[in-house]
């Protein structure tokens, strides 16, 4: 396996994992997300995290294509979000809990449930991608 059809696995088996549970109970979700993004130690911790997997991204041989340059773009993306959850937590901090407070009201359960499938079918692709087609 290629080290870009290793990525995506991971990347899919990430997307299964985390978007799971907004696809069963969406508003547990959020208050787990909301519990997650509490205190400035834990945005810390969630940069630290976005910018390992950004800087993996960054990092590896991809190749030419479409596909790695989209990881490409991924992982500085990843890597831009996670400078900003570690230079500026409080920002982060609440521009996390107004995005999740205006998911909650602007959306309804049933369309935040369809939103985590659409997730679970894209989690799914990348995984057949990773294994199959790269």
């Amino acid at each position: 396996m290629s080290s870009l059809g290793a990525f995506c696995v991971l990347l899919g088996l990430l997307t299964l994992l985390t978007r799971v549970p907004l696809a069963l109970s969406p508003e547990r979700t959020f208050a787990a997300w909301r519990k997650l993004v509490a205190t400035r130690r834990s945005v810390r911790l969630s940069g630290l995290i976005i910018g390992g997997l950004g800087f993996f991204a960054l990092s590896l041989p991809l190749g030419g294509g479409l596909l790695p340059i989209l990881i490409w773009i991924w992982g500085a993306l990843a890597s831009l979000v996670a400078l900003g959850f570690l230079a500026f937590p409080q920002f982060s901090q609440d521009l996390a809990l107004a995005l999740y407070e205006w998911f909650e009201r602007s959306l309804s359960v049933v369309a935040l449930r369809a939103l985590g499938v659409v997730a679970l079918i894209f989690g799914a692709g990348l995984i057949y991608l990773g294994l199959y087609v790269v």
